[in-house]
């Protein structure tokens, strides 16, 4: 009985963190971050180095490859459609044709 008790303890520490998290939550590939393009891609989008319209300009805060960063529209429009999905919604009824 406690060994029971123990083992539904144990899963449920192991699977909590997982249940609230939306979708859209990646998690990191810490053994194979992927080929060189995939990084590159997912760095351009998801520019981790401070923006200069943001505040002061930091010098040497972005690599050589990065120091330019996306146009301030291009991140509005991609927040825009990042937003703009709808998740966990119902499929909305429907007519269907009667069996035959």
């Amino acid at each position: 009985m406690k060994r029971t008790v123990g083992l539904i303890g144990v899963l449920t520490l192991v699977l909590a963190p997982g249940v609230g998290c939306s979708p859209a939550v990646r998690t990191p590939h810490l053994y194979n971050p992927g080929p060189a393009s995939y990084q590159q891609y997912n760095a351009q989008n998801y520019d981790p180095y401070p923006l200069p319209d943001a505040g002061p300009p930091v010098d040497g805060a972005r690599p050589l490859a990065f120091q330019t960063p996306r146009p301030q529209v291009e991140r509005a429009r991609q927040y825009t459609n990042q937003q703009g999905r709808t998740q966990f919604v119902a499929p909305a009824p429907q007519m269907y044709a009667p069996a035959q």
